[in-house]
């Protein structure tokens, strides 16, 4: 007998999590212009510590290595796909049906 799995959206239709998705990506996204607003002042200051009342913030500097994949591409030309793998995915994309559809949802 096949189990079935239990979440905590299984009481909801189709047309509400839909919704629901779309709210939460709206407020995700809200948020995190939010923090890189917040990010870039604290950088612009110069400051290399911030301390809160509940967070206590360090600003350090590294140095990021990466692949140059264009690079790569034109140097082992045909060969480049035997170095690759195909991953299948599933994508979910979020629009809202009208502008003020959102704000109705946002504000709720």
């Amino acid at each position: 007998m096949a189990k079935s799995i239990v979440t905590k959206f299984d009481n909801y239709s189709n047309a509400q999590l839909a919704d629901m998705l779309g709210k939460a990506d709206a407020v995700e996204k809200a948020a995190k212009a939010e923090t890189d607003a917040i990010k870039a002042e604290i950088k612009a200051r110069g400051l290399s510590e911030a301390v809160g009342e509940f967070f206590t913030v360090t600003v350090g500097e590294s140095l990021r290595e990466g692949l140059d994949t264009a690079a790569l591409k034109d140097f082992l030309g045909a060969d480049y796909g035997k170095f690759t793998k195909i991953a299948y995915i599933q994508t979910a994309r979020i629009k809202a049906c009208s502008s003020a559809a959102l704000g109705i949802a946002l504000a709720a």
